[in-house]
């Protein structure tokens, strides 16, 4: 198993918002890092890229998309941010998608807390796959 860089003890200990807010961060990492590796783009198509990656209906969609290719564990992660309750709301998206993007938050981060960061970089892979067929980018 690999290790992260930082122990981070129990999952447990975490609530799924928080997982939440940590896959936001290292998935928002890992998106960048696919798009500088697969295209010379100015910054402006870099960040139009990256903005369209990360908005809550492609998460949404792509998580959806993905729902056969992930484990049981990895879906009860999914399930388990989807269902948190946030004093946060839904802007420019529907509560349907920013539930199911809190959700794969909460997977990527999951993934990242246990040091199972080549899963979370299949996934990221698998996104991408997914947006180039969808997109044909």
């Amino acid at each position: 198993m690999e290790t992260s860089l930082i122990d981070f003890g129990d999952l447990n200990s975490y609530s799924p918002l928080q997982l939440a807010y940590l896959g936001d961060a290292y998935y928002e990492l890992l998106v960048r890092s696919v798009l500088l590796s697969r295209t010379r783009a100015s910054m402006d198509e870099l960040n139009r890229l990256a903005v369209r990656s990360v908005r809550a209906s492609t998460q949404a969609a792509a998580v959806l998309y993905l729902k056969e290719q992930l484990s049981e564990e990895e879906w009860d992660y999914v399930r388990w941010g989807r269902n948190a309750k946030s004093k946060s709301s839904a802007r420019h998206t529907s509560l349907r998608d920013y539930r199911y993007a809190t959700g794969f938050e909460c997977l990527v981060g999951a993934l990242y807390v246990l040091g199972r960061t080549e899963r979370a970089k299949e996934i990221v892979r698998k996104v991408f796959d997914y947006l180039e067929e969808k997109h044909g980018e």
